[in-house]
């Protein structure tokens, strides 16, 4: 029997199930890979949240801008948080996903093969400057992608990337 025909066959029917079950728009949710405004921590931006008693939901209002202290992200409404400690939050509004926040960006790489880890430097030199704001607040800098939804947090002005959010690339239309 050629067992690396039988190797590819139950492969292809493993990848083929895996996909399936996870499909959404023709990429995967992985709780480590970040689509650039469209997913990351096992979230997609615009899916439905149904609360099903598994998730803790804190219902409050307001805006990223408010949280931040930043205007800039003051169109992203909340009308309620998914928080999980040290990993991520999901703030949704009207039960869709808004915005998706990685605390812990460590292990996270993005769909370009980008690791977060690797730092501010290796992100800017994949994905440029001319679409890169950069804002100075006291001892960070953020580094805002508007166009491809993400903006990324240097908490000690160091080059490691301390937290990200994904948004939709709509945001500041």
């Amino acid at each position: 029997m050629n067992y690396i025909r039988l190797l590819i066959i139950i492969s292809s029917l493993f990848l083929t199930a895996c996909i399936s079950a996870n499909k959404n728009d023709g990429y995967l949710i992985d709780s480590d890979i970040i689509v650039l405004g469209k997913s990351a921590e096992g979230y997609s931006i615009g899916d439905t949240i149904i609360d099903n008693g598994r998730v803790y939901i804190i219902n409050t209002a307001g805006t990223i801008g408010e949280i931040l202290e930043i205007d800039l992200f003051s169109n992203l409404t909340f009308d309620s948080i998914i928080y999980n400690k040290d990993q991520r939050a999901i703030f949704i509004n009207s039960s869709l996903i808004i915005a998706i926040v990685g605390l812990n960006p460590d292990k996270k790489i993005t769909y370009d093969a980008i690791a977060l880890s690797m730092g501010i430097d290796k992100f800017i030199l994949n994905y440029g400057e001319s679409e890169l704001e950069i804002i100075s607040k006291e001892n960070s800098n953020i580094y805002l992608y508007k166009k491809l939804g993400i903006a990324l947090f240097d908490d000690n002005k160091d080059g490691t990337i301390d937290m990200y959010i994904i948004f939709s690339e709509k945001t500041f239309d």
